[in-house]
């Protein structure tokens, strides 16, 4: 039931972060056939088979027109053999999402990391990089939320603020001082 030209080739995640609903809702992963798209909307495919991921870049490479990969990178499986990938893609690329959804010093650091490997590594530009940034979740403040989207920022990539709904609540709407916060750091293309 995807729109024209949104794949995706595999589902589930077999991490068990205690604020994702992935893993409780699809499973852990799973591959599916690779499909014909420009726009990869896999939960985690970073968290798949190297096959699998380098048979998804070779599809990708041969779509016409910019590509997308908007399931979020997950920065703790971000390896060198994929900003070989990236690289030899960075002309198609319109969009690559990172996740920073967990804040901690080694959560920063490696977010860090892999935003310069993407913009210095693979030649990613900022225009073409965005950053999850999961906000709004037990224990935080707009403050805080704030200070890490201007953190993005600073570090080479474009903030997009991702409000946290428990895997019980999904369909609670964002209180108001949330949803001024999010739509003020979820900047579309």
């Amino acid at each position: 039931f995807l729109k024209q030209g949104m794949v995706m080739t595999s589902r589930g995640c077999s991490y068990k972060c205690k604020y994702c609903f992935v893993p409780r809702r699809e499973g852990a992963v799973r591959l599916l056939p690779i499909r014909e798209g420009n726009r990869l909307l896999d939960s985690n495919i970073l968290a798949c088979p190297r096959q699998h991921i380098c048979d998804v870049f070779e599809m990708l490479k041969k779509q016409p027109g910019k590509i997308g990969l908007h399931g979020g990178f997950d920065t703790r499986l971000v390896r060198s053999w994929h900003i070989d990938l990236l690289s030899e893609m960075r002309k198609k690329i319109e969009r690559l999402y990172v996740a920073f959804d967990r804040d901690s010093p080694d959560d920063r650091e490696r977010v860090r990391n892999v935003i310069k490997l993407v913009r210095n590594g693979a030649g990613l530009s900022l225009g073409q990089l965005r950053c999850f940034v999961l906000v709004g979740f037990e224990s935080d403040t707009i403050e805080d939320a704030e200070e890490r989207c201007e953190w993005v920022l600073s570090i080479g990539a474009v903030p997009f603020a991702s409000y946290f709904r428990g895997p019980n609540n999904m369909s609670t709407k964002k209180p108001k001082e949330w949803q001024t916060m999010v739509s003020r750091w979820a900047w579309m293309p």
